[in-house]
């Protein structure tokens, strides 16, 4: 069943809502961030030149960093539904609003729930445990669907010059090692079949995280907050575009968008 395409009308910002623009120093990013709780995923995205977000309907987050006034305000759309959130892309894709130069989808591990639904009752007549549930069918169905009605919409907006960040969640899980002993890795909150494709398409993929703060006396006094942008057996991560690979974003929340791109170096 084709995915109706009406428009959400609030995903539109007048060029007053978007947050004001600077010119970037570097090309627009296709940036998937996850990382431990409370690492500050969506604060970092607040950060983003001339932002404007789409959550999904559980995610309160940057609604929350706002009434705080610890970020700048930002229009948001929460969607319910995932014609929804086709809608929102494919009207962004469609016609760029003036001003706009980040988007930000907060968090994936929702939209994922919103497409699981859609499919469930489209293409399974409703039955999530016996049909879709299936050998894994409905899985397959979802990555189809995921680049064809969420990707590339994003690519599309990504192609106007557009910043693309994606946010997920994240938690620890044990890897089965064959060659030695097992480990434990941060694992992306996503259906691998999902994952897979999201990973493939996204440019640049960090991993945020805590450091522990010493005095002379190697005594703790703190954490700080770092970015970690290239890969490692404990968490996924990479960056094409040129960021640097372990980025010390300090405690400054507000602060970090602007520490990742100084490290740019150009794409590698």
């Amino acid at each position: 069943m084709p995915l109706p395409t009406r428009e959400v009308k609030e995903v539109k910002p007048t060029a007053e809502q978007v947050a004001p623009a600077n010119k970037q120093a570097h090309p627009p990013v296709k940036l998937l961030i996850h990382g431990e709780p409370g690492w500050g995923k969506t604060s970092l995205a607040a950060g983003a030149p001339g932002v404007m977000f789409i959550t999904s309907p559980l995610e309160q987050g940057i609604k929350q960093l706002v009434a705080a006034k610890r970020v700048q305000p930002v229009p948001v759309t929460n969607v319910k539904t995932w014609s929804q959130v086709f809608s929102s892309l494919n009207a962004l894709a469609t016609q760029k609003p003036e001003g706009l130069q980040s988007l930000a989808l907060d968090a994936l591990g929702g939209f994922e729930s919103l497409l699981a639904e859609y499919v469930t009752d489209n293409d399974f007549g409703g039955d999530f445990t016996d049909k879709f549930q299936s050998y894994g069918k409905g899985w397959e169905v979802c990555a189809r669907r995921i680049l064809r009605e969420f990707l590339l919409p994003l690519q599309a907006i990504h192609d106007h010059g557009v910043n693309i960040i994606l946010i997920a969640h994240s938690q620890p899980k044990t890897v089965q090692n064959p060659t030695g002993k097992d480990y434990d890795r941060w694992q992306i909150d996503l259906n691998k079949n999902l994952l897979a494709e999201v990973e493939r398409w996204a440019t640049d993929i960090g991993f945020g995280t805590f450091t522990l703060q010493v005095d002379r006396d190697g005594k703790a006094t703190g954490t700080t907050r770092v970015l970690k942008m290239q890969n490692h057996p404990a968490y996924s991560a990479k960056s094409q575009t040129g960021f640097g690979g372990s980025i010390d974003m300090g405690t400054d929340a507000a602060a970090m968008w602007g520490k990742m791109v100084a490290t740019y170096k150009g794409g590698q």
